[in-house]
């Protein structure tokens, strides 16, 4: 027997959930940090939950020594409970390291062209300033660097700062590909220009095939999550 249909106005949509763990903040009950993350996978797109596990487990996370081993072991107790799978998939592919939304979506964006996987914000030390640079997504081997420019990179200053990095980056031998929201959306451009820098550096590189037509409006999709095990 169902039980009565619940309204909060028009555009709300109502979520039924198991009752989950909760925590108390300033007088207001909210779900516990584990259970949100539950919910996000019931309600975001696969990368979406990809970028908040990412940012959980980054330098700039809410829970200081929180590693994915952790999120892992924390994950695992929803074995069978609504959503379990689908935040399953989006811990696999999240990886600890990463700064930003854009490294997020530039990672996987990469892996799924065929790319080999890269090292998430690779430090680099410039032997003329002695300053530390990170690279977003690097191949180290092959010296090529992948780096997402976003809005905050569009004022002056920060233009400039990044202009200096990149030029002592590439001083010292990295080749440098940049990438925006827009390449997110339609990569082949994107993609087309690193696989040219990957054969020149010697390196294999995927197929065009693998970003042209279909495939390329593919790439560009936001990922969907998985769908729910048949019963």
């Amino acid at each position: 027997m169902q039980g009565p249909r619940l309204s909060a106005g028009q555009n709300v949509t109502i979520h039924r959930m198991v009752p989950g763990a909760t925590v108390s903040w300033r007088g207001l009950v909210l779900s516990s940090l584990w259970e949100t993350l539950l919910e996000l996978a019931l309600t975001l797109d696969h990368d979406e939950v990809v970028i908040a596990i990412d940012h959980l487990v980054g330098p700039a996370g809410c829970r200081p020594g929180v590693d994915l081993a952790r999120v892992r072991t924390e994950v695992a107790a929803f074995a069978g409970r609504r959503g379990h799978r689908a935040l399953l998939a989006a811990v696999d592919d999240a990886r600890e390291g990463v700064e930003s939304p854009g490294e997020t979506r530039t990672r996987l964006l990469l892996i799924r062209a065929g790319f080999p996987e890269p090292t998430c914000n690779l430090p680099v030390w410039d032997p003329d300033t002695g300053q530390l640079r990170r690279i977003d997504a690097a191949y180290d081997r092959w010296r090529i660097g992948v780096e997402y420019d976003g809005d905050v990179h569009r004022g002056k200053g920060a233009w400039r700062g990044e202009h200096a990095r990149r030029d002592s980056l590439e001083s010292i031998g990295w080749t440098l590909r940049r990438l925006t929201a827009d390449d997110i959306r339609e990569p082949a451009r994107f993609l087309t220009a690193l696989r040219r820098t990957f054969i020149a550096a010697g390196a294999s590189a995927p197929p065009l095939s693998t970003w042209t037509g279909s495939t390329a409006q593919a790439l560009g999709r936001p990922r969907n999550r998985p769908r729910p095990a048949a019963r």
